[in-house]
């Protein structure tokens, strides 16, 4: 995520306002990945070897919901942070429902992986947990930067 968003330095500046909604962004492109692979996957999953197994195309089924709930909390969150300003009377409670929202859409993308526990080993389980672990740091990365902005306003 530090990599991610150095690339906007300069843009940046010194704006937790921008720098938060950067993060709220990159978090959304990253989910939507997410979101897309496991939606992908789960349409072939017969078609792969070794994972015809009845839990794995739950497991992802739960991934495909988990996944499209994070994507929209996100999408949420982003649509309140473009509109809020910073001397609104209701910029407190706005930044309370982004929080929230971000911190919804952490506990989808962690939901996701839980499926996982009943499954045995394997390339997609590991593959699905690597990327749900990326996800959630982009998440969590940005819930901080949103936690952050709301203190200091």
């Amino acid at each position: 995520m530090l990599l991610a968003l150095s690339s906007y330095a300069n843009t940046i500046q010194l704006s937790p306002r921008q720098l938060t909604n950067l993060a709220v962004n990159l978090s959304l492109t990253e989910a939507k990945r997410a979101d897309s692979y496991v939606r992908n996957i789960s349409q072939d999953l017969d078609s792969r070897p070794g994972v015809a197994e009845p839990r794995v195309a739950e497991a992802m089924g739960d991934c495909v919901s988990c996944y499209g709930a994070a994507v929209e909390q996100i999408k949420k969150s982003l649509r309140q942070l473009k509109r809020l300003k910073a001397g609104d009377v209701s910029f407190r409670f706005e930044m309370s429902n982004v929080k929230t929202w971000m911190s919804a859409a952490l506990t989808y993308e962690g939901t996701c992986v839980d499926g996982f526990e009943l499954v045995s080993g394997g390339a997609l389980k590991a593959d699905v947990t690597y990327r749900a672990d990326k996800l959630k740091k982009f998440t969590s990365n940005a819930l901080a930067l949103v936690n952050r902005f709301a203190d200091g306003v």
